[in-house]
């Protein structure tokens, strides 16, 4: 099994563009911390998350801004032998410890909101959103204070080619953190209730 590698700064970045779900984590008022998923999208190097006004989310950031979001990429599993201290995966992970904010700006909140679109649901990048809408939404920015990241890389001679929908053969290494064939495109207009629907 490949030993662990810590990743640079620049890899981390690209990990957390290509992810969907990230952990978003904020400390309750006893302490605890307190995880979500959530859909997200990483631009000029801060994370942005949105959904509801209220919720348990929203007071632990008023009370306490220290946050923590987690991402990582499973790229497949790894068994040598017959014992299963021998199996292991290899993976990418991120993990940012930083402060939230409130984005209140309105040109800056219908930007994130249109990043996220395009991310999630392209189809309707060009569809309006509306501004009681975009007004009752809430827009939290991460700034990262420290971003660590870690990889197992799938060593190259057992990366096989695999093929797609659309007949051709993809590395699996190439593909790592992308859900469908790369040659066509797909809707994702179904958004994770986790992004909006968590108090």
């Amino acid at each position: 099994m490949p030993a662990e590698k810590m990743i640079n700064e620049f890899e981390c970045g690209r990990v957390l563009t290509r992810c969907e779900t990230g952990r978003f984590v904020t400390i309750d008022d006893e302490g605890y911390p307190y995880p979500l998923p959530m859909h997200f999208v990483y631009a000029e190097g801060i994370i942005y998350v949105h959904g509801k006004s209220g919720g348990e989310k929203i007071a632990n950031i008023e009370r306490d801004n220290r946050v923590a979001f987690e991402v990582d990429e499973n790229l497949g599993y790894h068994a040598k032998g017959d014992s299963p201290c021998n199996v292991g995966t290899y993976f990418n992970s991120v993990v940012v410890r930083g402060r939230a904010f409130m984005v209140t700006d309105e040109v800056q909140r219908r930007q994130v909101l249109t990043w996220l679109v395009y991310k999630y649901a392209p189809h309707l990048n060009a569809a309006d959103m509306p501004d009681e809408t975009i007004a009752k939404t809430v827009i939290i920015g991460i700034t990262a204070e420290r971003i660590s990241g870690k990889k197992r890389e799938r060593p190259q001679e057992n990366i096989k080619p695999d093929t797609h929908c659309c007949g051709h053969e993809h590395s699996q290494h190439s593909r790592a953190g992308h859900q469908h064939c790369c040659c066509h495109d797909h809707d994702e207009a179904e958004h994770n209730p986790h992004s909006c629907s968590h108090k």
